[in-house]
């Protein structure tokens, strides 16, 4: 097997794994919450609204099924585009498929915010200097 056609098999299974990843993560419970009671327990002004979810994903999981469906094609048919494609984007896309399976890519993201914003650093005066209007009188 040439490690174009290897290397698109890998991207075909990465995919799935990525599919089977985030299909449990939307329906499987953890410490009794889904992913959608907590997003209705904890709005934030960039909460897209429920009905975009569907949408929005299925339509980002159908690019990633034809990306992925198209490589093998251009793979089986030899195609120069192939050779191409594979040397660019192949690699990255296994990359992300299975950094996304593993959550890493979620949590360096978070860990990156938690960083930039010096939330680390944040000490939280004690309730006693803390006046009925909420002013801090230290």
């Amino acid at each position: 097997m040439t490690p174009r056609k290897l290397l698109a098999v890998l991207n075909c299974f990465a995919f799935l794994l990525l599919l089977l990843t985030n299909i449990l993560s939307t329906t499987l419970e953890f410490n009794g919450y889904t992913q959608s009671k907590l997003t209705e327990l904890h709005q934030t002004s960039v909460t897209p609204a429920e009905y975009c979810y569907l949408p929005m994903w299925g339509a980002i999981f159908f690019l990633l099924l034809l990306f992925t469906a198209w490589q093998l094609v251009l793979v089986a048919t030899g195609s120069l585009t192939a050779t191409w494609l594979m040397q660019r984007i192949g690699p990255a896309f296994l990359a992300v498929s299975v950094l996304n399976a593993l959550a890493l890519s979620i949590l360096a993201a978070l860990l990156f915010i938690y960083i930039r914003l010096g939330i680390h650093y944040f000490q939280p005066h004690p309730v006693e200097d803390i006046d009925m209007t909420g002013v801090w009188r230290g």
